[in-house]
């Protein structure tokens, strides 16, 4: 398939004018007439699209309401999930969520702190049930995996080779994500499911291989992309 760049202006069709810059008040006329467009108003909406449009809002309250009741059933049917579902959605920690989180003595050899870090991770995890992530293909390196808590992957995928599992089972309830060597998406997938909320997202990678990604550098660009939505997606790196 063959696209134009400014299809229909006149004179900036397939031009790098027509990508960057605006086409400017006469292109656009110019480019209305040829395309038969209305000329006025400028910012014309054809009656019939403003109608396929505006049936999105009855749409979206029906999925609302269809969302609430489903949500209701539920509670009513498992009232401790659901308020757990709730509180996650909400961004609220469970009681005694840090009570077993280990106190690491002096020791003059020393801890790693990625060693330290999947520790805490560990002892935290039973008690903070959206907590859910993984590295880019990294765990034994970044000590990110939580034991035991299942890996997401489907069910019935049923693969002989369970290299890599982090125990607990493969399907949708797993905890841990195998993103592969892929730090961009799996920058992007945690910023997802930050901003999606009901999740408490983390990722793991080592500096090095952000370097390796220059000059494009994609894992930043995710990094940045969380501060500008505000979101709190656990970067850890590991060295």
């Amino acid at each position: 398939m063959r696209t134009h760049l400014g299809y229909g202006s006149p004179h900036k069709q397939d031009s790098f004018e027509a990508h960057g810059s605006p086409l400017g008040a006469d292109e656009v006329r110019l480019t209305k007439e040829k395309l038969g467009w209305p000329l006025e108003p400028s910012f014309h909406i054809p009656d019939a699209a403003l109608a396929q449009f505006r049936q999105a809002l009855e749409r979206g309250a029906r999925a609302q309401q269809d969302w609430t009741t489903m949500l209701e059933a539920y509670a009513r049917a498992w009232p401790n999930l659901a308020r757990e579902l709730k509180h996650s959605i909400d961004g609220v920690l469970p009681d005694g969520w840090d009570a077993d989180i280990p106190v690491f003595a002096a020791d003059a050899k020393g801890m790693a702190t990625r060693v330290a870090s999947g520790k805490v991770m560990n002892a935290i995890a039973p008690r903070l049930p959206a907590l859910i992530g993984g590295s880019a293909d990294l765990d034994p390196s970044t000590f990110t995996a939580l034991k035991d808590r299942g890996d997401f992957e489907p069910p019935n995928v049923g693969a002989p080779d369970f290299q890599g599992s982090d125990g607990g089972g493969w399907s949708y309830a797993g905890r841990n994500l195998h993103f592969g060597v892929r730090e961009h998406a799996m920058g992007a997938i945690a910023n997802g499911l930050a901003s999606h909320g009901g999740t408490l997202p983390f990722t793991a990678n080592v500096p090095d291989l952000f370097r390796l990604h220059a000059p494009a550098d994609p894992p930043r660009g995710t990094h940045r992309a969380a501060c500008r939505l505000r979101v709190h997606a656990r970067q850890h790196c590991a060295r």
